[in-house]
């Protein structure tokens, strides 16, 4: 036999052989077990004979057999409310039980000063306004409350006549007459000048908090009347005239420290509260108005109080 006719016989061969390989049963998928042959009849005895987990133990499993090499589901990651600009979600505030109420007040009333300071013995009892608003926090059955305090204050005090009380004041500017040019006066400087008190008077901006508490009723009654008190600190900053009786005015601004305590009585009308009450305050002020000789003031303030609250 030749060289072709070998590899002729050799090629015959291969194709045969795979010819058979295509021609064989495709067989079981992967992954699964074949079942024995004669399995799957259905009789107890071939079930029996199976393991419990084998797809073919009489009857096909539910929605057909599992499925093969299919992926897990992805996991969601749900976008932010600020990509989405969706409304975030509510918060609880935390005053969320705190009611806020505001009121107007009108004061008037005497100033008394004392004290063994210069002002304390040449000031007479004068006479104080003071107005402004409150803001009042209260609690939730509304019968106490924590208390800010602005407003405006003036208080007036004349001199007392021939209180015998000399102030001296050195290296003090005074105007002289100019004979060569009278619309133009000149100054000097006075080495020492002792003056008397004529006036003063405090205009100050308050600041002040405190603290409510209702003896009879509540903040929130529509009828009938209630009965609150109070205490409240705080402090004043201003300016302070001073006239004097033998030279023109001196100014200066000083500041001032306060403490209160009050009372007031409540009387609904309609959607609105009046309330009228009494309050007494001590005052001290420092002021520089007489130079290096002690300024300071010490009053007791007797005020009436009006006002309203909405």
């Amino acid at each position: 036999m030749n060289g072709k006719s070998v590899y002729r016989a050799t090629l015959i061969v291969v194709l045969l052989g795979v010819g058979v390989v295509r021609a064989q049963d495709g067989g079981v998928p992967y992954g699964i077990t074949a079942a024995p042959e004669g399995a799957g009849t259905g009789t107890t005895a071939e079930n029996e004979a199976l393991p419990a987990n084998s797809p073919y133990n009489g009857t096909p499993p539910p929605g057909g057999p599992p499925s093969i090499g299919v992926p897990p589901a992805p996991v969601q990651h749900p976008l932010s409310n600020w990509i989405t600009y969706s409304p975030p979600e509510p918060t609880v505030p935390l005053i969320a039980d705190t009611q806020i109420k505001m009121e107007d007040y009108l004061r008037v009333g005497p100033v008394f000063p004392f004290g063994t300071k210069i002002f304390g013995n040449t000031l007479d009892t004068g006479w104080g306004i003071s107005g402004g608003v409150r803001s009042m926090f209260f609690n939730p059955t509304l019968d106490r409350a924590w208390t800010i305090n602005v407003g405006l204050t003036n208080v007036f005090n004349k001199g007392i006549e021939n209180s015998g009380v000399v102030i001296p004041l050195r290296h003090i500017i005074v105007p002289v007459s100019n004979p060569q040019n009278p619309q133009s006066p000149g100054t000097t400087i006075l080495p020492l000048q002792r003056v008397t008190v004529r006036s003063l008077n405090r205009t100050s901006f308050d600041l002040a908090g405190g603290r409510e508490w209702y003896l009879v009723g509540n903040a929130n009654q529509t009828s009938g009347w209630a009965l609150r008190a109070g205490v409240d600190v705080g402090g004043r900053y201003g300016s302070a005239k001073l006239n004097l009786n033998e030279r023109r005015h001196r100014t200066d601004v000083f500041g001032a420290a306060t403490a209160a305590v009050h009372t007031d009585l409540e009387l609904p009308y309609k959607a609105l509260l009046f309330y009228t009450g009494v309050r007494v305050e001590y005052d001290y002020t420092w002021t520089d108005i007489i130079q290096r000789n002690t300024g300071d003031v010490e009053d007791i303030n007797l005020f009436f109080t009006l006002g309203l609250r909405f």
